[in-house]
């Protein structure tokens, strides 16, 4: 799973050009080195420029992340999910280990959300107080499908939704946490350039409902140690052991 970021932060420096540049670099060597592996990529808020904006008010709105996409065909190779992803990006797919082969036999899905709608400093979100993209709805239908079937689902997204997703957006998405709690095993997140975990809660009683994964980040930042983080999956359960 690719927790997003890889543009460098030395923000007062990127350019529109150097990041779309960037980020066409970075893709085609994690592309090269992990060939044959499965790779399940989210978006991050330094993905696109300016920094933290990315807009979902109409399809494809982010000029930059429209430059680089493409570069990301391989990983999300289904026709209409790749569509999906360059609209509005978010996506899901089936959950397969790193070769490709399904994890369980039950259904089980990865979604890869664009929370970063939902950063307190991504001012789009002032002007977004509806389901950005329609990004919730979707994901509410894709879990009652999964709900019926005895299905699972693990939440891929940049932005971790307990710290920093905020707002309306913020809340909707804990409210769908809660009630697929059932339905959803583990999260993985991003961001803060630190390993950690969550305890997810419910809403009300703020009993513990399951658990999110902070990764850190691959290089070194602000005297943080670099990480790469493996986690082991139990093919029946789908839960970290």
């Amino acid at each position: 799973m690719w927790g997003g970021d890889s543009i460098p932060h030395n923000v007062d420096t990127i350019t529109l050009e150097s990041n779309v540049q960037i980020m066409k670099n970075i893709s085609a060597e994690v592309l090269t080195h992990l060939d044959g592996i499965k790779i399940y990529p989210t978006i991050g808020n330094h993905d696109t420029y300016p920094q933290d904006v990315i807009g979902m008010a109409i399809p494809k709105q982010n000029k930059a992340i429209n430059e680089w996409i493409d570069a990301w065909d391989p990983m999300i190779t289904d026709p209409a999910t790749n569509k999906l992803f360059k609209d509005w990006g978010y996506y899901s797919m089936d959950f397969e280990d790193f070769t490709g082969k399904k994890m369980s036999a039950v259904p089980a899905k990865v979604f890869s959300l664009n929370n970063n709608i939902c950063y307190q400093f991504n001012w789009e979100t002032m002007s977004v107080f509806e389901d950005p993209g329609n990004m919730l709805s979707w994901l509410e239908k894709e879990l009652t499908a999964l709900e019926e079937v005895g299905g699972a689902a693990i939440m891929l997204s940049h932005v971790p939704n307990l710290d920093e997703c905020n707002r309306q957006y913020g809340r909707r998405y804990h409210s769908i946490m809660d009630r697929f709690q059932h339905v959803i095993r583990w999260g993985m997140y991003a961001h803060i350039h630190k390993e950690q975990f969550q305890v997810q809660t419910d809403m009300i009683t703020k009993k513990p409902i399951g658990v999110n994964f902070i990764i850190g980040s691959g290089t070194t930042f602000q005297g943080k140690p670099p990480s790469f983080n493996v986690v082991y999956i139990d093919p029946v359960t789908l839960l970290p052991v």
